[in-house]
């Protein structure tokens, strides 16, 4: 079975984007919910990675660099550090990280 990854990072950015829904759209926040514990509860297919102090560093000239996003630079960090592709809809704040990018919405095997 394949692993995928996932920065704690993007865990922050899920659990607060269900809670900005909650008051708008209360059912549909318990499905986020039930989706997000799905895949923290998936502990063999969905690898958690924790930022670290090299993950940190590389963020930090990212963001000085590129002047990425404080939460996509650790994102980026954590994919260049761990030798990653980082797959999301937002290639335009990760083009100048040096990073393998993926978007999943338009990728075509």
């Amino acid at each position: 079975m394949p692993c995928h990854y996932l920065s704690v990072i993007s865990l922050n950015e899920i659990r607060f984007g269900i809670r900005t829904v909650e008051a708008k759209d209360p059912d549909f926040a318990k499905e986020l919910d039930r989706w997000y514990r799905a895949i923290v509860d998936e502990e063999l297919f969905y690898r958690i990675v924790p930022v670290n102090r090299e993950i940190a560093e590389l963020a930090a000239l990212y963001r000085a660099d590129f002047d990425t996003p404080y939460y996509d630079s650790l994102i980026a960090a954590t994919a260049k550090v761990q030798g990653l592709t980082l797959a999301t809809r937002n290639i335009a704040d990760f083009k100048n990280c040096g990073i393998d990018l993926v978007n999943p919405w338009t990728y075509e095997a």
